[in-house]
């Protein structure tokens, strides 16, 4: 419900309030997160990369966004969402194929790294 307020409210018709809605859509994604991540991980089995690779990727995107928003390019509305979700997309797999690489070549310096996650 909020991400489709927050959409409608940034997109369809913009009002004043649009930023506070999109932080409030924000903040209640990551809580529904979290819950439906434990939800998944409780029904099924996940792969070890992906909770020991999590941290990494927390700690690793902030700076592959910034590069994206850097030569985030004029688009309309419909490829701004598409835009959106292929660089979420591709700098999740980055941190991923980081992460692993950074475990093949120095297990101990991704340790490290990680703070032994």
């Amino acid at each position: 419900l909020t991400v489709a307020l927050d959409w409608l409210s940034h997109f369809c018709f913009p009002i004043w309030s649009s930023l506070y809605i999109h932080r409030l859509a924000l903040i209640l994604n990551i809580f529904m997160l979290f819950y439906l991540s434990s939800l998944i991980s409780m029904k099924y089995e996940t792969p070890s990369i992906l909770t020991k690779s999590s941290f990494w990727i927390y700690t690793t995107h902030y700076p592959l966004t910034l590069q994206i928003r850097s030569i985030h390019p004029q688009l309309g509305d419909w490829e701004q969402i598409a835009f959106y979700w292929i660089s979420v997309l591709v700098i999740t797999l980055a941190c991923l194929a980081s992460y692993w690489l950074g475990c093949r070549l120095s297990p101990q310096i991704m340790n490290v790294l990680t703070g032994n996650r």
